[in-house]
């Protein structure tokens, strides 16, 4: 007897099959062909329910996108598949490749059914770099009792990696809330779900540093779409006027929480043959997406009823037209994430809490209150009471339905904690939990983040300086101030010194002896800052901005021993910065501002530092 998974066909539960595919560029790690090079995909076809008998007639066709690129008669060809008992066919009538099954009878399929197709080469001359198209990959089952019609899983067309260009996979965090989890129902007793998209900018300068407004941008969302385990929903091939109970195309896409300069959710197209959602900027969207708190954005997909059974199927994201200035971009990137499809929650209660946030979140200052968003979800809540072990904090209450009103069978829900104020680091736990219309305790769920203070107290007179984490270090946001025997204030002026902090000489204890924990930047430690900021072409113009997160570079001047009255020079030309070699010699760096010379720039002096001189401190944190 032929099995394709001796395992998994003894173990095969009674029922029916539970179908669903995976498909991956192995070059990519995605399910993607890169435009004009020829890729192998890998197809994994799992059956998880009871085996499926195989037979003479039994056979897999498989489809490649038609639209919006095409894969021709010639390119059909040129594909090939090798798999132990099934005969490998091209049908260019049909444009399909084909597997019929040649194994012995009597034989079955259960578990996994895998092979590659190689030779895969798909060429579209318009397709230019850093853009993406979609496209859909289907398989249609033939004689193969229990399976359905047919599968269908994204395959998109991405322009290849272009010398040059970045890699938004660097510097995007993208993911599900509550790891997707969907619950499946019925049509008598439907659910609607509700899944959050969130993409977080992790890099240490907005996507977009460069003048003018960024264009072409867009992030495209689609979904596995059929009537199986591996499907979301189903999705008829064009938009009924009245979509029934259950169908895809009942999907609605929003803009759930913003702290970008603004992103928006395009209708679906005429032309689209199934469901797929595009955000793209807004006009007054200058930075694409920012950093610090201007660093996320969420998108929420709500009226998802999967009237399916349970398993795994997947959301495929795709950024396209993403550019960093007007002269270089980001290749394209596709991201999949998976969607658990549950079962229905047999008791009442919380079922999901948590944050959207990182867990570790920066405390910018002592007296900045510190916000915490919460989201969750639950089954047939009445009521629910958070509270907090942050000394201080009053519970929070929140009331859906008091009798006879009855509550919602699936529930989503959102607030905000706001920490008023902290002197220390150290970590907050919420406790959530749910009560029935009489009061009574149904769960209860935690949330634990940890406040991480971003200010570094210098312990020789308190002065306090923000620091943030840029380029893998943690640095001071303001230049010393701390005023020991033989600092000077720019031209002895002690306004000069709030403002620019003082200058230190090359033997100054703050520079031979920093406070513990703290060192004078390395020839490393500035370049892995200046290449953070894009490279010393821009780096004056990234790290000179100010606000929570930034640099805020300042240009300080320096103290240079002379007979002359000009020993303090270059204040708002130039800002002068202690470095540390690599043998223990003292350098400098330079930010010169644009008025100073034909384009800003960041500079290492090749030379020693000259006795006497006096320059400003940055400190970075010992790892």
């Amino acid at each position: 007897m032929y099995s394709t998974d001796p395992v998994a066909s003894a173990a095969a539960a009674e029922g029916t099959p539970q179908i669903s595919i995976t498909l991956v560029n192995p070059a990519t790690g995605q399910s993607t062909l890169e435009n004009g090079v020829a890729a192998t995909l890998s197809v994994q076809l799992s059956n998880t329910g009871s085996a499926i008998a195989l037979q003479s007639g039994s056979a897999l066709e498989l489809y490649f996108p038609q639209t919006p690129y095409d894969v021709d008669a010639a390119a059909l060809q040129a594909m090939a598949i090798t798999l132990e008992n099934w005969t490998f066919s091209c049908d260019t009538t049909n444009m399909l490749l084909r597997l019929d099954y040649s194994g012995p009878a009597g034989g079955e399929w259960a578990g996994n059914l895998q092979f590659d197709i190689t030779n895969v080469l798909v060429t579209d001359p318009s397709l230019g770099s850093g853009t993406a198209e979609d496209g859909t990959f289907q398989v249609n089952f033939r004689r193969l009792p229990g399976a359905p019609a047919m599968l269908t899983t994204g395959l998109q067309l991405v322009a290849p990696p272009q010398p040059g260009n970045l890699s938004l996979a660097d510097v995007l965090q993208v993911s599900l809330d509550s790891r997707g989890s969907v619950y499946v129902s019925t049509a008598v007793d439907p659910l609607a779900n509700r899944l959050f998209l969130n993409i977080k900018n992790i890099g240490d300068t907005p996507l977009f540093t460069g003048p003018g407004t960024p264009s072409g941008a867009m992030i495209s969302v689609s979904f596995v779409y059929g009537n199986t385990s591996g499907a979301l929903a189903p999705a008829e091939s064009t938009r009924p006027t009245t979509p029934p109970l259950g169908s895809a195309w009942n999907i609605v896409a929003g803009v759930y929480v913003d702290q970008t300069q603004g992103w928006s959710v395009r209708p679906s197209d005429p032309a689209d043959s199934q469901p797929k959602f595009r955000m793209v900027p807004q006009s007054g969207n200058t930075s694409l997406i920012g950093t610090g708190s201007a660093a996320n954005v969420t998108f929420d997909f709500t009226d998802i009823v999967s009237l399916t059974a349970i398993g795994h199927t997947q959301m495929t994201v795709t950024f396209s037209g993403f550019q960093q200035s007007d002269s270089r971009l980001y290749d394209p990137l596709v991201v999949v994430l998976d969607i658990a499809k549950l079962t229905a929650p047999p008791v009442r209660g919380l079922l999901s809490l948590f944050s959207t946030d990182n867990p570790v979140i920066p405390v910018a200052a002592a007296d900045t209150p510190v916000k915490i968003p919460l989201r969750w979800s639950m089954a047939e809540v009445n009521s629910i009471q958070l509270i907090t072990s942050w000394p201080g904090m009053t519970p929070y209450q929140r009331v859906y339905a008091q009798p006879p009103a009855t509550p919602a069978a699936l529930g989503y829900d959102t607030t905000t904690v706001t920490i008023p104020s902290t002197t220390q680091s150290g970590p907050v736990t919420m406790t959530m939990q749910a009560l029935d219309a009489q009061g009574g305790y149904l769960n209860a769920l935690q949330y634990t983040c940890y406040l991480q203070m971003m200010v570094f107290v210098d312990p020789r007179d308190n002065q306090s300086y923000p620091i943030t984490l840029l380029g893998g270090r943690y640095w001071m946001t303001k230049n010393l101030n701390y005023n020991e025997q033989g600092s000077l204030a720019y031209n002895d002026d002690p306004k000069n010194a709030a403002t620019y902090g003082r200058l230190y000489t090359a033997n100054s204890p703050s520079v031979v002896a920093p406070p513990a924990g703290w060192h004078v930047p390395s020839a490393d430690d500035w370049n892995a800052l200046i290449a953070a900021a894009g490279g010393a072409a821009t780096a004056w113009q990234v790290l000179s901005g100010t606000g929570p997160g930034q640099f805020a570079a300042q240009l300080g001047g320096r103290y240079e021993p002379s007979s002359t009255s000009l020993q303090y020079q270059y204040l708002l030309v130039s800002g002068n910065y202690h470095l540390l070699g690599g043998q223990g010699n003292l350098t400098y760096t330079a930010f010169n501002s644009p008025a100073s010379q034909t384009a800003p720039s960041t500079v290492f002096e090749a030379g020693g530092l000259k006795s006497g001189y006096a320059l400003s401190i940055r400190y970075c944190r010992n790892p």
